[in-house]
């Protein structure tokens, strides 16, 4: 018809703006309704949608609003115990004098040079330790030796009898059996036995004609006065000639080997002189400055040149040498020349390095023929 408005061969959906046919009662794409009125419908499904999306952010604002108040409980609870920690940690440290952090470095340097003193001083004691096990060691052979010279000491009580008197004090008497005992020992170190005769010792206060000791071979008694008696080693002058089991029968010669052994041997063992008649000479003169009144000439050679050697060779080897020279030759005991037979057999008891020194020493002092 002419002159009429043309029909629109579409429709736009007021709600998602999708074209659609002119005949579609409903948007093909959202489905809401074409013909109803486009701006009511639209206000309706926004008012629709507003109050959706209005509930919807009401229930998320109050998940997150109780979420952050049951997160902020548990922070305050954690807080409150990781608070009473370091409250505890803090208080503990102040009572140990720590109240900033260089004080924590202080209180390290402090225990590490404690910790120093501590090794050290444990070092020390271990070391102190293993030095008195040591000492304990030695202690017991101590007391083992002592154990031995003991027994020593009873045995040659039983040889040695001292007849009491108001001379001898029990002091006396101990220290005299001690030496007599040690001597004895120092005997057998050399490998000589001074034998199993009793010897009665009686300690007077004096004796005629100025003599400080006698000696009876046939009953084995010595007398001794009480001032020689405490005279370190004057008691073992006398002994010398029981321990040598000498022969009063002898030559000459054989006698003064024995005289001068019991000068040296002695004198050897205490380390300095003894000589065992009224007068008396200093170790620091004996026996190569001074002539021996008591005995011959040939004595007194005899242990002055045994002195001098002992100097030259250990007393040890020499003493074993000249004891062993004297068991050697016992039997020529009667010999006049006895004297040069004891000391050709010293010589070969020596050494063999030794002997053509030795022999020719002993030359030297006319003791051995040149």
């Amino acid at each position: 018809m002419a002159g009429s408005a043309a029909v629109p061969s579409t429709t736009r959906c007021a709600i998602c703006g999708n074209d659609n046919p002119a005949s579609n009662a409903y948007c093909g794409q959202c489905g809401a309704q074409l013909n109803a009125d486009s701006a009511a419908f639209a206000e309706r499904v926004r008012a629709v949608i507003h109050a959706q999306l209005k509930d919807q952010n009401a229930f998320e604002i109050e998940t997150t609003e109780k979420f952050f108040t049951r997160l902020m409980g548990w922070a305050k609870s954690y807080a409150v115990v990781v608070g009473s920690c370091i409250a505890i940690l803090a208080l503990t440290l102040a009572i140990w004098g720590i109240t900033k952090f260089a004080d924590v470095n202080i209180k390290l340097n402090d225990a590490e040079k404690k910790a120093e003193k501590l090794a050290a001083s444990s070092e020390n004691i271990t070391a102190r330790y293993n030095q008195l096990e040591k000492d304990f060691a030695q202690y017991e052979k101590l007391d083992q030796q002592v154990q031995v010279l003991q027994s020593k000491v009873t045995a040659i009580s039983k040889r040695i009898g001292f007849t009491p008197s108001a001379d001898l004090s029990p002091e006396l008497e101990q220290n005299l059996n001690s030496v007599l005992a040690q001597f004895d020992v120092f005997l057998r170190s050399l490998d000589y036995s001074p034998g199993d005769e009793r010897v009665t010792v009686s300690v007077v206060d004096s004796l005629g004609n100025n003599v400080s000791s006698t000696y009876s071979p046939t009953e084995h008694k010595i007398e001794i006065t009480k001032k020689s008696a405490e005279q370190e080693g004057f008691l073992l002058v006398d002994f010398m000639p029981i321990a040598l089991r000498r022969h009063e029968s002898g030559s000459t010669s054989y006698l003064a080997v024995s005289d001068a052994l019991s000068r040296y041997i002695p004198a050897s063992f205490l380390g300095h002189a003894v000589s065992g008649w009224p007068v008396e000479y200093g170790p620091d003169r004996w026996p190569d400055a001074v002539d021996e009144a008591n005995l011959n000439n040939a004595a007194q050679s005899l242990f002055k040149a045994l002195w001098k050697l002992r100097g030259t060779i250990p007393s040890g080897i020499l003493d074993r040498a000249a004891l062993k020279g004297w068991a050697e030759t016992q039997e020529l005991y009667r010999d006049p020349h006895y004297q040069k037979l004891f000391v050709e057999q010293l010589v070969m008891e020596l050494p063999q390095g030794e002997r053509d020194r030795v022999r020719r020493f002993f030359s030297d002092r006319n003791i051995l023929p040149k």
